[in-house]
């Protein structure tokens, strides 16, 4: 016959290390949540090509930002530094003309003038006292010039660019505005009219009053 086998239960140390057989995760298992563990903390492909897109927009908002600020700084800066090139221009014209000598050699007028340029005797802030010629030159710049009456040689002055037309007009009591002057007194009003180009500010005129006291005429 044969022999069956005697059925002895476990004891509780045998029960004890099967529990702790059964709760021990395989190797597989104890990657498993490592792994989901990293994509759950972690961004994916199309996250990073989102977040890449939208930085690539921040920053080319950013950049036209700043170069529409830098045009307009420099836009700024050019009307600045026009508005005081036509400051400087007008009080330099102002006091050459104020100063304007009543007088000159040989019976010549004391001021000879065109409808675009304008030839007489004054005296520069300083004291310098010289024969000077205003009008516009070949490149479109307004142009002062002037001869000192000491030994040195001519020097000029470019009072402003980008000139269109310079317009000259003179005024007399007994006759009104004149595009010419060639009398042996000086005008009682010089009226100096630069057009610039298109699109540009307009210029006001400058009316500037020679001394006629000099020659004994009535303020």
């Amino acid at each position: 016959m044969r022999r069956r086998g005697i059925f002895r239960p476990a004891g509780p140390s045998a029960r004890l290390g099967a529990a702790a057989s059964a709760a021990k995760p395989s190797r597989a298992q104890a990657r498993r949540p490592a792994i989901e563990g990293g994509q759950e903390g972690g961004f994916t492909l199309l996250e990073l090509l989102v977040v890449l897109a939208v930085l690539g927009f921040v920053v080319l908002g950013l950049a036209q930002g700043l170069r529409l600020g830098l045009v307009a700084w420099q836009r700024q800066g050019q009307a600045v530094g026009w508005r005081e090139q036509m400051t400087s221009t007008e009080r330099l014209l102002r006091h050459v003309l104020e100063q304007a000598e009543p007088n000159a050699p040989a019976g010549a007028p004391p001021l000879l003038g065109t409808a675009g340029t304008l030839l007489f005797r004054s005296t520069l802030p300083g004291g310098v006292a010289a024969e000077m010629a205003l009008g516009v030159d070949a490149e479109a710049r307004l142009v002062l010039r002037w001869q000192p009456r000491a030994p040195a040689p001519p020097q000029q002055r470019v009072l402003l660019e980008r000139v269109a037309r310079l317009r000259l007009g003179y005024w007399a009591a007994d006759a009104g505005w004149a595009e010419a002057w060639a009398h042996p007194a000086l005008p009682t009003l010089v009226r100096v009219h630069v057009e610039l180009p298109a699109g540009t500010r307009p210029w006001p005129d400058i009316l500037v009053r020679p001394m006629l006291e000099r020659l004994g005429e009535a303020p």
